[in-house]
Formats: C-alpha cells, structure tokens, sequence
C-alpha cells in the first residue's frame, strides 16, 4: 500500500479518493494491530505520510497521528535519514505539527543518533523548510548543528538548497553566525557568477586580408 501510494504521487497517478480512502483506512488498521504494540517499519510509515503530502489527500487526523506515531516510536534506534526526512515533510504537507514530545525525539535523533552528519544537501535543506512550514521552535543544540554541517559543507550546496536554507531559518527567526551568513553568501554568488569572457573575444575583430 506504501509503496502505490508512493509511485502514485511521485508519477502523478490520477488516484479517485475512495481508493486513497480506503488505503488509508487499511494503513490505520496495520500501524497498531494489537493496541499499543507498532506492527508497521518506520520506513513505511514515513513513506505514507510523505506519499499522502505529495499527493494534496486529506486523510482523517487519525490516520496521520498513527502513521506519524509509527515513524516516532522507532526514533532514536536505527531509522534511516530519509525516514526522519520523508516524516517532516508529509507532515508539513498535511499541515499536520507534531507534538512537543515527538518534536523532542526527533531532534534527538538528529542530534544524538548524528543523523544529521548522513543528510544530503536536499535532506537537511527538506527537513528545515518542512520544520519551517510547521512552524517549530528549534532547540538551540539543534541549530548549532544544522550550523555545524552548513560551515563545514556549504560548498556542496547548489543555489537553491542554500536558497531554500536561508528562508527556512530566517522565517524561524534564527540568528546565524556572521561567519556563516557571509559564507553561504560567498558560495551562493560565486555559483551565479559568469563565466568569464575569454580575452580573444575582448579584442576588436581584425579586418580581412
């Protein structure tokens, strides 16, 4: 089911909304077979919720709070970096914020468990806009982190994860270091700049012999 509902929303797959609806009742079912025992992988769970953002489906808020209770319940063991990433960006876009204790195991794992040393550029730069979205108050171990990893790897940012960067900690209202702001400005403008113009093409034509 996961895994449809995933081909689906990265293929644009016309899915009528009874089926979505039924897929999401059968994922409700499935996350918590027995009460209180997860009966569902992390990695699958994060896929539904990113799945269900993509496609613009309101599921029932139950359905979303199961899903997402799958993916933080396995925090902090061995969840793979994208499952934390795939996790805050269904959630942002079901307009779904976590509560306080599911935001702590989070940052927890991103921290502790140094999940943020594995990110891509478009993981940390997908994790920060989606927190963003959520409007979440970050911890400030969690931005001295994010802020780490910027200064040491800036340079494999494209413009627009340092773009999309920028915007998401300025609209969390997060002071960056002058070092670092001055850094992903350099690394942003030296992407965009020109090439420069050969010095044959500088020279006025020579007229024809």
């Amino acid at each position: 089911l996961c895994t449809i509902l995933w081909a689906s929303s990265v293929n644009g797959w016309p899915i009528p909304p009874p089926w979505v609806n039924t897929m999401c009742e059968a994922l409700h079912r499935h996350c918590f077979r027995v009460p209180g025992v997860v009966s569902m992988s992390a990695s699958d769970a994060a896929m539904a919720l990113h799945s269900l953002g993509r496609l613009k489906f309101q599921p029932p808020v139950e359905v979303t709070s199961s899903l997402s209770a799958v993916v933080v319940s396995q925090m902090g063991k061995d969840t793979a970096t994208q499952d934390l990433v795939s996790w805050c960006c269904g959630l942002a876009g079901l307009g779904y914020k976590p509560s306080k204790p599911s935001l702590q195991r989070f940052f927890y794992a991103c921290i502790k468990k140094r999940r943020l040393i594995k990110c891509q550029p478009n993981q940390l730069t997908a994790i920060l806009c989606s927190l963003a979205k959520l409007d979440c108050e970050l911890p400030p171990i969690f931005v001295a982190s994010v802020c780490s990893q910027l200064l040491k790897r800036v340079h494999e940012w494209g413009p627009r994860e340092i773009s999309n960067t920028m915007w998401a900690l300025a609209h969390m209202r997060q002071q960056l270091p002058t070092s670092l702001l001055s850094r992903m400005m350099y690394t942003l403008l030296a992407i965009e700049a020109p090439a420069p113009v050969p010095t044959s093409q500088l020279l006025p034509p020579q007229p024809q012999q």
